[in-house]
């Protein structure tokens, strides 16, 4: 069994991993799977770290089914990597399944590393798992407040008589008025 304790993490196979969440090519996310890319290969070189695969997806992590996320951890499961890259722990998940599955594969000593390039890191320590735990949990209530407050906002929209969305054919979106408080 691996010692999370002598770990050398220079010694480990890592996968860097980069997410955003839209499937679309839309206008704020455009350019972040290219910037985790780069910051990720470039501290990788900078610290010498072995990659062993490169997996990029454009899928929201608030539901089950991404394919790079089972690719990820079929390699780490069957121990063809043992560690992970990401830009921010979130990348990895926003909902309870994938999370749980992360920390199992640490609890099982496969997944013995996660690393980001501002120097957090989590090793398969009780401690760590913990830490982890959190910052999963915190991007799924994350996700969950933002949610809420676009529905809460579209509500106010509603009861004010406006409308929501992209205006409709035939019709001009007034950008006159402040963003929220926009007419057709």
């Amino acid at each position: 069994m691996k010692d999370y304790k002598n770990l050398d993490t220079s010694k480990l196979n890592y996968i860097i991993y980069c997410r955003r969440s839209s499937e679309e090519g839309e206008d704020k996310q455009v350019q972040s799977l290219e910037t985790q890319l780069r910051e990720l290969t470039e501290h990788a070189k900078k610290n010498n770290l072995k990659i062993v695969d490169i997996i990029s997806e454009s899928k929201s992590a608030f539901k089950v089914g991404r394919e790079g996320f089972d690719k990820m951890m079929n390699l780490i499961r069957t121990g063809k990597a043992d560690a992970l890259l990401v830009i921010r722990a979130n990348r990895i998940s926003r909902n309870p399944i994938d999370a749980g599955y992360v920390i199992s594969l640490m609890d099982e000593k496969r997944l013995l590393y996660i690393r980001t390039p501002n120097s957090t890191c989590y090793t398969s320590s009780s401690s760590d798992k913990m830490m982890i735990a959190f910052e999963l949990i915190f991007s799924k209530k994350d996700s969950d407040d933002k949610g809420d407050m676009v529905k809460e906002g579209q509500k106010t929209k509603a009861l004010k008589g406006l409308p929501h969305g992209i205006a409709s054919l035939g019709f001009l979106n007034d950008k006159t008025e402040e963003k929220g408080n926009r007419k057709w």
